[in-house]
């Protein structure tokens, strides 16, 4: 899978890697494998909004059957940490250590990273009234319900979930309030759907009887 070279006139950025160049540097195509542990220590640095944006972001593409689940579970984790208030995301041994082939990888970066550049682009900090504990939070907690719709068996329940937490993410990341308002709408919406196929299934279950 081919990444997207960074744009044009990038490269005199300032010093401070955006999270498009870090999950870019993720991909190394002489390695067929790469342990979950170690894509988090390479963002750990920068902070909890880049490891759940690519927690979240294998939802947004067809990928094999539980994947979903896969990365469902680190993401509810680490969203209970936002919310305890740990200062950098930690995953247990058992976790860290579950391999992604390098194929899998660079295609969940390489279809993430045009819209993790154009959010880039447009978000900046703005709208952020809440203080930052009580905003991490509030991310935290719809993050954590997100994860637990991920790890759920629902046909397409996993698109909705994945856009919430991505656009939140980059919310936290950039302090922008319009991006994470957008995720909190999304993670609505998706609570919203899961609610309607619960629904649909008890009232076929009841006509069944």
């Amino acid at each position: 899978m081919d990444i997207p070279e960074s744009p044009a006139g990038e490269a005199s950025a300032p010093r401070t890697q955006r999270l498009s160049d870090v999950l870019r540097a993720l991909v190394r195509p002489e390695r067929d494998r790469v342990a979950l542990g170690n894509v988090t220590r390479a963002l750990k640095e920068r902070g909890f909004g880049a490891l759940m944006l690519l927690l979240a972001a294998p939802n947004l593409v067809p990928l094999p059957p539980g994947t979903s689940t896969l990365f469902g579970i680190p993401l509810i984790l680490v969203a209970a940490q936002l919310i305890v208030g740990y200062r950098k995301p930690l995953l247990p041994r058992a976790i860290r250590s579950r391999e992604l082939s390098m194929q899998t990888l660079a295609t969940i970066i390489g279809k993430a990273l045009p819209w993790v550049r154009r959010f880039e682009r447009l978000a900046g900090p703005r709208l952020w009234y809440l203080p930052q504990r009580q905003a991490e939070q509030l991310i935290g907690a719809a993050a954590v319900l997100m994860g637990i719709i991920l790890i759920l068996p629902i046909p397409f329940g996993n698109f909705l979930p994945g856009v919430a937490v991505v656009l939140m993410s980059l919310g936290l990341g950039e302090r922008d309030g319009a991006w994470a308002a957008a995720g909190l709408a999304a993670a609505l919406a998706s609570v919203g759907f899961v609610a309607t196929v619960f629904g649909a299934a008890g009232l076929a279950i009841v006509g069944a009887l």
